[in-house]
């Protein structure tokens, strides 16, 4: 079974003035062979977790083929974003560590 896990990188750029926005994942607990996963990101402010509407988020993730992109959208109303491609879980990954990664980046509000 692989391995999985998720990174949350670029939340140090300012958003407006609230540079430290809250950034959170749906990364599955566990995956088989032929899974399909999408997985979303939810952007809040950090003050008081209002949804940001707007923000542009890349998704890759990285498996024994190196750094595959999922792309990149923009969060919804509710603040979130999701994957514009689904990621295979291959049988050559059967024993590999996988790693999704999300960036955000700023935008002014």
């Amino acid at each position: 079974m692989p391995k999985i896990g998720a990174k949350i990188l670029g939340i140090q750029v300012p958003i407006g003035k609230y540079e430290y926005p809250l950034v959170t994942t749906n990364v599955p607990a566990s995956m088989e062979v032929g899974d399909k996963i999408t997985v979303t990101a939810t952007v809040k402010r950090a003050d008081n977790t209002t949804p940001i509407e707007g923000i542009n988020v890349d998704f890759f993730v990285e498996d024994s083929n190196g750094t595959i992109s999922l792309g990149s959208t923009d969060t919804n109303a509710s603040g979130i974003a999701t994957t514009p491609k689904s990621y295979f879980v291959a049988e050559t990954e059967e024993d590999s560590d996988i790693e999704f990664y999300v960036q955000v980046k700023g935008k002014s509000i």
